[in-house]
Parts: C-alpha cells; sequence; structure tokens
C-alpha cells in the first residue's frame, strides 16, 4: 500500500493534473473503513480518475492478465500492486484475492462491473462478479459516475487539457439474504446496482441501462435510509412539462 501511496502522489497525480481538469461532486459521500468502488470504463485512464475522486485514499484496481504480463507495464502494475484476473471466465483465485483486499487488508477495491472499455462511453451490461464479492465480503459499493474522459484523444494531440467529471453517489450495501446467493440472485443484484451507477450518468451514457424506469431496488440497502441514487433522474415537471433534475442528499452543487 506504501508503494500505491507513492506512485500516486508523486507520479500519477501530478501526471492526470497535467492532463485533465477534473471536477469532483459528492466527496462527502465516501464512507470511512473498506468499500468497492464501481465505476464506468471508458477510458484505460478511468481507475486513476477515480483514483482523484476519492483522493488522499486510494485503491487496488484489478487488472486483465495480459496487462500483467506486458513486457512494460507489468513493472508498474507491479510495483502498484493491482491485482490481474482471467476475463471471460471464472478466475477463482483473483475474486478470493479481491474478497481478502477488503476483508483482510481492509483496503478500497476499485471495480469496473462492465469487465472491458466501451470505448463509446455508453454503459454496458454488468459482470456478476463484483455483486459475488460484495456479498461475500459485506462491505458497501460507493458509485463513482466518470463522464467528459471520451475527449481525451483528441484533446491530447491538440495538447489541450480535458474536462473530466467524476460524480459520487450514495454507498449501498447488496443484501441477498445470504452469503452464498444464487446466480439468478446475484444478476438480478448486479442490475440494480448498474442502475445505481447510470443513475448518476449524463442520460446519453446510460447505455444498457437507460431505462431508469425499470429500475428496482429490492437487493439496495442504502447505508443511510433514504439515500438512493435513483434520485439523480431527469424527471418531467407535472406543471410546465420541462425537465426538472432531481438532485440527491449531500450533492454539492
Amino acid at each position: 500500500m506504501w508503494r500505491r501511496q507513492i506512485l500516486n502522489r508523486f507520479l500519477i497525480r501530478p501526471i492526470l493534473m497535467a492532463m485533465l481538469r477534473p471536477e469532483i461532486e459528492g466527496q462527502e459521500n465516501i464512507p470511512a473503513g473498506p468499500f468497492i468502488l464501481m465505476a464506468n470504463h471508458v477510458n484505460w485512464l478511468d481507475p486513476f480518475v477515480a483514483g482523484l475522486a476519492i483522493y488522499p485514499r486510494d485503491a487496488m484496481f484489478l487488472i486483465k492478465e495480459e496487462n500483467a504480463e506486458h513486457r512494460y507495464l507489468r513493472y508498474f502494475f507491479y510495483a502498484y500492486g493491482a491485482l490481474p484476473i482471467a476475463r471471460g471466465e471464472a478466475d477463482i483465485s483473483a475474486i478470493r484475492r479481491a474478497v481478502e483486499v477488503l476483508t483482510v487488508d481492509r483496503d478500497i477495491l476499485y471495480v469496473s462491473p462492465e469487465g472491458t472499455r466501451s470505448g463509446h462511453g455508453r454503459l454496458q451490461e454488468g459482470k456478476n462478479g463484483m455483486a459475488f464479492v460484495a456479498v461475500r465480503a459485506d462491505v458497501p459499493i460507493l458509485p463513482v459516475a466518470i463522464s467528459g474522459i471520451a475527449a481525451l484523444s483528441e484533446n491530447l494531440q491538440k495538447w489541450r487539457r480535458t474536462d473530466v467529471r467524476a460524480r459520487i453517489g450514495h454507498p449501498f450495501l447488496l443484501r441477498s439474504g445470504s452469503r452464498r446467493a444464487r446466480k439468478e440472485t446475484l444478476t438480478a443484484m448486479m442490475r440494480e446496482a448498474m442502475y445505481q451507477l447510470a443513475a448518476l450518468l449524463p442520460p446519453k451514457q446510460r447505455g444498457a441501462y437507460a431505462d431508469i424506469a425499470q429500475a428496482t431496488e429490492q437487493y439496495i440497502e442504502p447505508l443511510k435510509p433514504g439515500q438512493s441514487n435513483l434520485k439523480f433522474v431527469d424527471q418531467p415537471d407535472a406543471t410546465t412539462g420541462s425537465v426538472a433534475r432531481l438532485r440527491f442528499v449531500g450533492a454539492t452543487r
């Protein structure tokens, strides 16, 4: 963890601040203790942008096995303490280690539930692995919605900084009634968690979860009563017909 803190403070954060103009909203929602940081995945920088959102704390993140074996990048990921995982299959050892990160190390774990970068910026369907880890570790999930990062490549070519926004939502627990939830239950829990994240994103980025009206909260337990992220939804005004944004309690602006 100390190596990660040094890298974040003296290498990663200065580079990011030179490339980006970040706007962070909702830092007061960051819970104490270990939690899963759940974020959408558009660009390879997303884990580090999410790290800016919770600074000065930091998180361990999962990486695909190919990156862990990369000729040059592997040294950085080793120093950072990133956790390699095999995509497209049930990597039991990596999942077990992810649970240990939260329960034994008492650390923060960054997870991209989509499993891979979207490229187009719209949410893809979430994988069940995050729900499994959250239930087994019994820790809250903190949704962080990242927008604006899709313009990074174009702005880098023009030597311009990119405006990015990280909106931190309300933390919540996934409750199934058992630490050994069935696959169908995990899928339903994952769907509800993804809607919590989608509600924090601009409508054009909600992708597979664009129809917020379909969202349910059967397995969602907010850390504080009444703090549902589904309040971040465009709602038509009954009188004027115009669209108003409902803001969740604790939003900074």
